[in-house]
């Protein structure tokens, strides 16, 4: 528990320190001291700090970037700031549930209006059903011309938010709000073609289109902030200013169309077209069997890409991406080597040195290890996460030596037809790097012969109405060939076997 309120908000600003991702930089970051900023964006003033729906995300000590930018000194134009200021007052208050009043959709929130009595009630899924409306992103506003030339004659560099937040619980995002809005395109084009250097922040709720990056050679920079909760702006002053040096990672793919994901045709979650909508029928399958009865029109989405879900999926079908899982820059640079694989306890440990190859900036790195697994009976992505760990602050030539152990389980497979978690024979590989599209067989063991780790009973299985009309994707990748050194060998001997209460 923390002592203090500045405890907590230290901790938050930490927090966010920690996750924001460098995408792209030139060397433009960090901006020198005297660098002034021309400021865009509407997020400058009213920026996404949360999500909504069971996302939601009400700090008390919410800071905006125009607020935090001027507590901590940073050389801004005014001019801009108090455009999007004045441009804010203007704004309707946004409701929890994505609108306002039913007949209100301009989305603002009377004082005790029904939403505002509601505000202290669990978001679950009936309320949303019954009340949430779709909200979408809100349009830019426009820049006067007249301004961007004002400021333009006082700095070259420029500061561009983009933010995103649309959709929410059982109101879900649409298509269309992952691409650009036309007036944000128009505000891109405006900044760009008026300043040299544009550092480009994303400020996301969820991940949107960044594939137009590469059509504004002066974007020279990239951030992506996603939703870093209440002290997200004085740390991205910290990481543009140089006080902080970026250290966070990717936890999705970024893809280079959203139709890249194999889920996307059957993801449709627009309510105000009910026609649209996929239901158990489209897939073949019977409602009733499914236990959805009572509902005039059941959504559904299968998820027909199995095992190959994100990166599991673009790694293993060799699928081109903007940026891979697990990516992210810093203002340094690191070697990563991997020292010595071990077994002991039902774990296997991975010792890796990480040292700072940069001469001009201290830094993090984060250290992630990868399995690829032999496909045999079971189907098997080419890599999977099993284990991940970041580095203290690092000097120049500084090292550190990291010790992560992963659970044996993590690298089993689930055998539905033995109701259990297995290691089947053959060479399972450890991959060390800094991404999915980064890294390089280290070691391997070998499993002798079909292991054992953990023996349970089928609760959720696929029902069998299901299982003979589901097209999976069912295309096992082949493992890299390796001369990495064999670490251990493992038997059934080696590995006692977990057994859950009907097996006890």
């Amino acid at each position: 528990m923390f002592k203090t309120q500045i405890e907590r908000t230290q901790l938050a600003k930490q927090l966010a320190l920690e996750g924001i991702v460098l995408l792209q930089n030139d060397g433009t970051l960090p901006v020198s001291a005297d660098t002034k900023l021309a400021v865009f964006g509407k997020a400058c003033v009213a920026a996404q700090f949360g999500g909504s729906g069971s996302g939601a995300s009400r700090g008390g000590n919410c800071v905006q970037f125009a607020e935090a930018a001027k507590t901590a000194g940073l050389n801004c134009t005014a001019e801009s700031i108090a455009f999007y200021t004045a441009w804010q007052q203007t704004q309707p208050k946004r409701g929890m549930f994505g609108g306002g009043e039913t007949g209100e959709e301009d989305g603002e929130e009377k004082p005790g209006s029904f939403f505002e009595k509601l505000q202290g009630l669990v978001a679950s899924g009936m309320i949303y059903e019954l009340f949430g409306r779709y909200s979408g992103p809100a349009d830019e506003p426009e820049v006067p011309v007249e301004l961007l030339h004002a400021v333009r004659a006082e700095t070259d560099t420029a500061l561009l938010f983009i933010d995103r937040t649309a959709g929410g619980e059982e109101c879900d995002r649409r298509i269309e709000d992952y691409y650009l809005l036309p007036s944000e395109r128009a505000l891109i084009g405006a900044v760009t073609a008026e300043f040299e250097k544009v550092i480009l922040v994303v400020n996301e709720v969820s991940l949107i289109d960044l594939a137009w990056v590469g059509d504004y050679p002066s974007i020279r920079a990239v951030l992506s902030m996603g939703a870093a909760g209440e002290q997200e702006m004085p740390a991205l002053i910290d990481l543009l200013t140089g006080a902080a040096v970026p250290s966070g990672k990717l936890a999705q793919t970024m893809v280079l169309r959203y139709e890249d994901h194999p889920s996307a045709p059957y993801i449709k979650t627009n309510k105000e077209k009910p026609e649209e909508l996929l239901t158990y029928a489209d897939f073949g399958l019977c409602a009733e069997d499914n236990g959805s009865v009572g509902f005039e029109k059941s959504i559904v989405s299968v998820y027909g890409e199995d095992i190959y879900v994100g990166y599991r999926y673009f790694d293993s079908y060799d699928k081109p991406v903007l940026y891979p899982f697990g990516y992210g820059l810093s203002y340094t640079s690191f070697d990563i080597s991997c020292v010595a694989v071990s077994y002991a306890s039902r774990k296997v440990s991975v010792n890796v040195t990480v040292t700072n190859t940069g001469t001009a900036y201290a830094g993090k790195e984060v250290v992630q290890i990868y399995i690829s697994a032999p496909s045999g009976k079971l189907n098997q992505p080419k890599q999977k996460l099993a284990g991940f760990a970041k580095t203290r602050l690092l000097a120049c030539g500084e090292a550190q030596t990291l010790t992560i152990e992963i659970p044996l389980e993590d690298f089993a497979s689930y055998d539905m037809d033995a109701a259990a978690f297995v290691l089947e024979a053959g060479n399972y590989q450890l991959r060390v790097g800094s991404s999915s599209r980064h890294n390089t067989v280290a070691a391997q063991f070998v499993v002798c012969q079909t292991i054992v780790v953990e023996q349970l009973c089928n609760r959720l299985s696929m029902k069998v109405c299901n299982a003979e009309k589901l097209a999976l994707l069912n295309l096992p990748a082949p493992m890299d060939e390796s001369e990495a050194p064999v670490a251990f060998t493992l038997t059934q001997k080696d590995v006692e076997i977990f057994r859950s209460e009907e097996h006890t």
